[in-house]
Formats: C-alpha cells, sequence, structure tokens
C-alpha cells in the first residue's frame, strides 16, 4: 500500500506597522496550536525575513494534501476565533500555497555557520518566492519529520 504523499502548507506575509507583537503572540499562542490540533497537521515553523523589509514565511508540514480539504479544516478556515478575526486585517500583501513534496535534502552535512543566504539559495533552502529573500527559523512545533 502506497503511503500519502506529504505536503506543505506556506504563507508569506508582511505586518501592518506596529502589530508585530501582537502577531507573534497570536500565531505562538493560538494559531500553531490549533493547526497542529487538526489531523493530518504535523509540524508548523514560522521563519523571518532576514532583508531589510520585515515578512514572514509560515510552513506546516501535512500528511497529503488531502488534509487541506478534510472538514475538520475547513470548519477552522471559516470560523476563525475572535483574536484571528481581529489579527487578520493587520496582514499585508500575504499568500498562501500549498505543494505537494517531491523531495527531501538534509542538511546534516552543511555546518549551520556556512549557511549564508547566498548558500541557501544554491541548496534551495526557502527560497519560494521571485525576490531570493531569505529566511531564518523563528520557531518550530510538532513532530520531527
Amino acid at each position: 500500500m502506497n503511503q500519502p504523499q506529504r505536503a506543505v502548507l506556506c504563507a508569506t506575509l508582511a505586518l501592518r506597522d506596529g502589530d508585530v507583537a501582537n502577531f507573534i503572540d497570536w500565531h505562538t499562542r493560538e494559531h500553531l496550536v490549533e493547526r497542529l490540533g487538526i489531523s493530518g497537521f504535523l509540524r508548523g515553523r514560522r521563519f523571518v525575513q532576514t532583508d531589510a523589509s520585515t515578512r514572514y514565511l509560515i510552513m506546516y508540514d501535512v500528511e497529503s494534501l488531502a488534509a487541506l480539504s478534510q472538514q475538520e479544516y475547513v470548519d477552522r478556515l471559516n470560523n476563525p476565533s475572535p483574536w484571528t478575526r481581529a489579527i487578520l486585517p493587520t496582514f499585508r500583501d500575504g499568500k498562501r500555497s500549498a505543494y505537494r513534496l517531491i523531495s527531501e535534502q538534509s542538511l546534516l552535512d552543511f555546518q549551520r555557520d556556512e549557511l549564508t543566504c547566498d548558500r541557501r539559495k544554491r541548496l534551495g533552502i526557502l527560497n519560494i518566492d521571485e525576490s531570493g529573500s531569505c529566511y531564518r527559523l523563528q520557531v518550530r512545533v510538532g513532530r520531527n519529520v
């Protein structure tokens, strides 16, 4: 029997000035916890852009793309919490996409200090938009997958 093919849900966004602390509290205390409570969601990560402007990259590893169409997830999307409803208007230039995972590459062979922005681009790490921006890990919650 074939295993479902893993997938990643990605979102990038900027925030309205002055809303960073509230966003970080909301994402860490509510959103990550809520999403990881949905069956099929394995791990959530938040990255912050290291360039001049502050942008966030949010990634959720899921068992398969089917996890993103199941009723439990759709119900959460259609019935956001009061905190979520309050935070959404602070998002700027948000984009969300889902990707089927076709390959994985371990970074255990590279020392952390070697992973400069240029090296990350060559390795294809977190190079998901046309700007070529690099992001650094800010928080990770969930199982190691």
